[in-house]
């Protein structure tokens, strides 16, 4: 934790002390660490996100193999397609609807 804090307090005093006239220096290494920064957030960001997701996928599985038993979900794999059929006659059903108007 040393270095970081002496990282950003040697940061905030540079910001902080007189910027000369035509010092554009200042200004692009304080973008470019913002630029760093912003980047560096993005891809912890993803990793945690592509770790989370089949994680949660495995424990929602787990889940319901705890609460459900296989022949409970062989009768809901074989409902599937009545309900995709139900699902697409009720869209088609709204177009019409909206096609009449």
């Amino acid at each position: 934790m040393d270095f970081g804090e002496n990282v950003f307090d040697r940061l905030d005093a540079w910001t902080k002390s007189e910027v000369k006239p035509g010092e554009m220096g200042r200004i692009l290494a304080v973008l470019l660490t913002l630029i760093v920064i912003s980047f560096a957030i993005v891809v912890v960001a993803r990793i945690l996100v592509s770790l989370a997701i089949p994680t949660l996928v495995i424990v929602a599985l787990l889940m319901a193999y705890r609460f459900v038993t296989l022949s409970e979900m062989k009768d809901g794999l074989m409902a599937v397609p009545d309900i995709l059929t139900s699902c697409t006659n009720f869209i088609s059903g709204l177009f019409c609807q909206l096609k009449a108007k």
